[in-house]
């Protein structure tokens, strides 16, 4: 959702279309955003969703799967969209929101009310590049601290950490460190009492233990430090296993 925000911020501020797409496993979204800066009651993407939903309840697609053929199907909406809006032919998704399933075929359109106010666009250049937007999307967390996997590596090693993997059990790479493994989807429902003050969390690519490391957050407040590999397993691979190999 950061990326959304960004490019809709930039669009608004340079007068530009933006072009949306969106998927989930079976589902795509498509519409046109700021399509004429001159006419007051052409939205953007902020109009339709003020805020970005909550950290722990957004989910990526390498976690639920998607649809092989959707991005593609999505993909060359938006590119029709492209097409008509250069050529002017045709009727925009301008103040609109196509949504289709492709399990069943069913196709929604649905109109976008202009609010009287904008909701939190910023004024110019300068503001946008102040805007802490990886913040304002949950994308980070003052209370949470990230580390990378050269940290991660000396931390484990220096073992008065509690690593914890919050993968689904029997997903692969195995880790060839000590570490418990509490799945994100558990945690969801109840975070366990630990008696350990460090608490490291990781999972395949950073983002479940993004989510993991605010659900703990929330039950321990301060009172205990909470990290989470950036990048997951994956960084591991890339930029340590990767190297030494």
């Amino acid at each position: 959702f950061t990326a959304r925000y960004i490019i809709n911020d930039a669009c608004v501020i340079l007068g530009k279309p933006f072009v949306s797409g969106a998927i989930y496993q079976y589902e795509g979204q498509v519409s046109v955003f700021n399509a004429d800066p001159s006419e007051v009651h052409s939205t953007n993407y902020r109009d339709l969703f003020p805020a970005p939903p909550n950290a722990t309840d957004a989910v990526s697609c390498s976690e639920v799967g998607v649809l092989g053929v959707l991005p593609g199907v999505i993909g060359t909406l938006q590119a029709t969209e492209v097409i008509k809006y250069i050529t002017g032919i045709g009727e925009l998704m301008v103040n609109k929101l196509l949504t289709i399933n492709l399990l069943t075929y069913e196709t929604y359109v649905l109109e976008i009310q202009k609010p009287e106010s904008v909701h939190g666009v910023p004024v110019d250049r300068n503001e946008f590049e102040k805007f802490d937007y990886g913040t304002f999307c949950g994308a980070a967390s003052p209370r949470t601290e990230t580390i990378t996997a050269s940290a991660f590596l000396e931390k484990i090693q220096q073992d008065n950490a509690l690593i914890i993997d919050v993968r689904e059990e029997g997903e692969l790479p195995v880790p060839s460190f000590d570490c418990i493994n509490l799945p994100l989807s558990v945690l969801q429902h109840q975070v366990p009492d630990l008696d350990r003050h460090d608490i490291i969390l990781f999972c395949q690519s950073g983002t479940r233990s993004l989510k993991a490391a605010a659900l703990f957050v929330g039950k321990f407040g301060s009172s205990k430090n909470i990290s989470h590999l950036e990048g997951g397993i994956n960084s591991l691979q890339r930029d340590y296993y990767g190297k030494t190999s």
